[in-house]
């Protein structure tokens, strides 16, 4: 397995801190594409989200979710890797590239990642096997790969996935011709910037905020962890979330935001978190800050209202659903929640008692 260099100052992998940048007006960006915005956020959250989806709807959405974080992935990879190097990687073939796809993916807490095999003779029965080890998300990876197989090969593919061990997944990526339709793309949201001053101690090192030390990186497994408390988190693009979200509520209905706050609440509220550890590690200003996702400016906490205002949000359905969450969690008792998204992203949640 290929090593992983790291800051020796604050541990941060180098190549994150290479190509991130952690803005004081809380937001996250690649450093090559300012446009591009990531957040580090818990992964459980994620599926956890999907579940709730289909528990309340009763169907799966997995079909949804690949095809949508194939569509969104896609979209960034194309417009993100020149066209001579997609030349190169389809002429040489997938595994060298797919060393640095492994390195990347562990560096982001995706899972450690494996290509098992490949057959590309460019006929029918051609196909790509992956192995990966405590995987972020089944469904989103699931989409990562059929969009890495489109941008760099040219076709798409149909992907299966079999559980073959704890935590132990075997994908297969058969290849198909190139679908007609493809020209449909999810529409991107993008995101209007104000300046900020959440003031980051930097690392002298590498210039990622020292707040970063608490990201434990298991460099070997692809996992990140955060202390305290050990959850786990990832790295990913929150416009490719987001865009997750309005597929999903263009496909099922208007129903799919309230599900996702209720998703979220239920998570926060169903024992991943506990009251002394929300005290222990939100600083709420620092925390979401550091995770990209946005610059706390107002916070009003009460038992009868808890009240924030928000400038830069992204994933603002998750966030609401988090403060439902652990309102509930802190107060012992139900809630009622109302917030607003302006047109430039500040986000205002209002949490009050239910009745």
């Amino acid at each position: 397995m290929a090593s992983i260099k790291v800051c020796e100052k604050c541990g941060i992998p180098r190549h994150v801190a290479k190509q991130t940048v952690w803005r004081d007006n809380g937001t996250i960006c690649q450093r090559r594409n300012p446009d591009h915005r990531s957040v580090l956020i818990e992964s459980e959250n994620i599926d956890a989200i999907f579940g709730g989806i289909e528990d309340a709807i009763g169907a799966s959405i997995e079909h949804i979710v690949v095809e949508s974080r194939r569509r969104s992935a896609y979209d960034y990879l194309d417009h993100m890797v020149p066209d001579v190097v997609k030349k190169i990687v389809n002429k040489v073939g997938f595994r060298p590239v797919f060393r640095r796809v492994s390195k990347i993916g562990r560096s982001l807490g995706y899972g450690d990642i494996e290509l098992v095999d490949v057959r590309r003779k460019y006929r029918e029965d051609d196909y790509l096997g992956v192995r990966i080890r405590d995987p972020y998300s089944i469904p989103l990876f699931c989409g990562d790969i059929t969009a890495a197989i489109e941008v760099f090969d040219g076709r798409q593919a149909r992907i299966t996935h079999e559980k073959v061990a704890a935590d132990t997944y075997e994908m297969t990526a058969r290849f198909i011709a190139r679908s007609t339709d493809l020209k449909e793309r999810l529409a991107w949201r993008e995101y209007t910037y104000k300046e900020g001053n959440v003031g980051f101690e930097r690392c002298p090192g590498c210039g990622v905020p020292l707040e970063s030390e608490r990201f434990m990186f298991n460099l070997n497994k692809g996992i990140i962890t955060i202390m305290p408390g050990g959850h786990r988190v990832v790295g990913i693009g929150s416009a490719a979330l987001e865009a997750i979200f309005s597929e999903l509520e263009r496909e099922l209905g208007e129903i799919i935001p309230q599900l996702v706050i209720d998703a979220q609440r239920r998570f926060v509220t169903g024992g991943y978190y506990t009251r002394q550890g929300i005290s222990a590690q939100f600083d709420f200003r620092k925390q979401l800050a550091l995770r990209g996702l946005g610059n706390l400016c107002e916070i009003e906490v009460s038992e009868e209202l808890l009240r924030i205002r928000l400038e830069n949000a992204c994933l603002h359905l998750m966030l609401v659903g988090l403060l439902q969450g652990f309102y509930e969690l802190t107060y012992d008792r139900e809630s009622e929640v109302e917030w607003e998204l302006g047109e430039d992203d500040v986000l205002v949640v209002e949490v009050r008692p239910a009745g």
